[in-house]
């Protein structure tokens, strides 16, 4: 059987097993699968959060001017999806965490 929903999650969740263990090349690549599988079946809210990730980690690797376009393209698609007031976290390394808020209106 082919899941590509399963198989799109799966490439998210080794993006973020890659990121913890500081092997950023195979994060980078498993978050860019992702975005494009979730684009190809249409799953607006499953790529508003691939947005996100990647935003979140060009913003751990201090890559703030590939970050910015990552996070815009997430805030019109939370708009679309009216998801409203959202708590993002995300994990700059095994020790600290960063939290972001963003406010919809």
């Amino acid at each position: 059987m082919n899941d590509r929903h399963s198989e799109s999650s799966t490439h998210g969740n080794l993006a973020v097993a890659y990121q913890a263990m500081k092997m950023f090349d195979k994060a980078l690549t498993h978050y860019e699968i992702h975005l494009t599988n979730v684009r190809e079946l249409k799953d607006t809210s499953s790529e508003a959060r691939a947005l996100s990730n990647l935003g979140n980690f060009y913003s751990c690797q201090k890559e703030y001017e590939k970050a910015v376009p990552y996070y815009e393209d997430y805030l019109s698609l939370s708009q679309e999806l009216q998801v409203g007031n959202r708590l993002i976290s995300h994990f700059c390394g095994l020790s600290k965490t960063s939290v972001v808020i963003v406010v919809l209106s």
